[in-house]
């Protein structure tokens, strides 16, 4: 995937920025492309904002601009799926939800019609807004969990599964593929006991000094997650067989669900 440019199948892009010549897929996929584009939620006037209330999603991408070289830091960037669909859309002539429903949903047998939004010229809007149940959202997590076989036939290839949630990449990247890493980090009151835990478990980590004076080890670890804006959660652990689906908004107290739906599923 990182030989493929997205100028060859978007390749008006560059005449906005020569940087472009220099994006591939993989950074995109990665949230590593450099894209000028304002994430903050917080106010009406960013990027995500235009990106879900004004009309033309392919307008908004043919506009794309860039920040920084591709590749040098992750920034989690709604416009890099929204930018995947249209180069989904552009090498394979067919439409996002159409490419869904032919490769995923009916193959796995869902077992609702899904719904996906859509901007006011019918382009669907896939950095968000896939509405479909815990059900169906568990079969996705399945088929990773499979390796990319479902019932025997394989939809996903092995090999980018194992791409996506290889532990070592995961725990180095933070995320990959559209998948996040899960954190799996543990604390003790010095560094002495940091490094005795790491030899008891005969592995290396590195060890970072908290600002409450404690010590932080975060190991690698081999479940990882799908993660909704609302904190919806597709969770996956090989290891113990196990995927949890959480559906909803945050809560109001404060309750961190991905270490807890993680922590679940590591003692299951």
């Amino acid at each position: 995937m990182q030989r493929y440019l997205v100028i060859k199948y978007l390749p008006e892009l560059e005449k906005n920025d020569a940087r472009f010549g220099k994006l591939t897929i993989q950074h995109v996929l990665d949230m590593r492309s450099g894209l000028d584009f304002d994430e903050d939620k917080e106010t009406p006037f960013a990027g995500i904002a235009k990106l879900y209330y004004r009309s033309s999603l392919k307008n908004q991408i043919a506009k794309l601009k860039m920040k920084r070289e591709p590749g040098l830091a992750f920034e989690y960037q709604s416009i890099n799926t929204q930018l995947l669909a249209a180069i989904l859309e552009r090498a394979s002539g067919e439409k996002v939800p159409v490419l869904l429903s032919k490769y995923l949903w009916n193959p796995l047998g869902a077992e609702s019609d899904a719904i996906w939004s859509l901007d006011d010229q019918k382009t669907v809007k896939a950095f968000c807004c896939l509405n479909a149940t815990a059900v169906d959202f568990a079969k996705l997590g399945r088929l990773y969990l499979k390796k990319g076989n479902w019932q025997g036939k394989q939809l996903v290839s092995t090999q980018w599964v194992n791409a996506t949630t290889n532990a070592d990449v995961l725990a180095k990247l933070g995320y990959k593929n559209q998948w996040w890493a899960n954190s799996n980090t543990s604390y003790f009151k010095d560094s002495v006991s940091a490094v005795q835990t790491l030899n008891k478990l005969k592995m290396v980590a590195p060890i970072k000094k908290m600002s409450n004076g404690t010590y932080a080890v975060r190991f690698k670890s081999n479940d990882y997650r799908a993660e909704g804006i609302l904190g919806q959660i597709v969770y996956v652990n090989p290891d113990n067989n196990v995927i949890i689906v959480r559906m909803g908004d945050y809560p109001k107290k404060n309750l961190y669900f991905n270490g807890f739906i993680a922590k679940i599923g590591r003692e299951l």
